[in-house]
């Protein structure tokens, strides 16, 4: 698994961790920017979300873990499903 970082390196995620970790700190991040931008613009007033922010960032990194695991095993399904079909 790889996610392009700001310098255009690759980050390297290898364990199921380290992806995890990457999933609630995106998720933070993006309910951090998208709160302060609804409370600089006076649209409304958020009394007290960590609640909602950890519910949401727990859900992001189950289905987020699911998906990565599912990305991977598909080269290797595929090519047993080859395998099996030349015999």
């Amino acid at each position: 698994m790889r996610a392009l970082t700001a310098r255009g390196r690759a980050l390297l995620v290898s364990n199921l961790a380290t992806c995890a970790v990457m999933f609630v700190a995106a998720t933070a991040l993006h309910a951090a920017v998208f709160m302060g931008l609804y409370v600089a613009l006076g649209l409304r007033v958020f009394s007290s979300p960590w609640t909602a922010i950890a519910s949401q960032a727990a859900v992001n990194a189950v289905i987020g873990l699911v998906s990565f695991a599912a990305i991977e095993a598909l080269p290797g399904a595929l090519e047993r499903r080859r395998t099996r079909r030349r015999k």
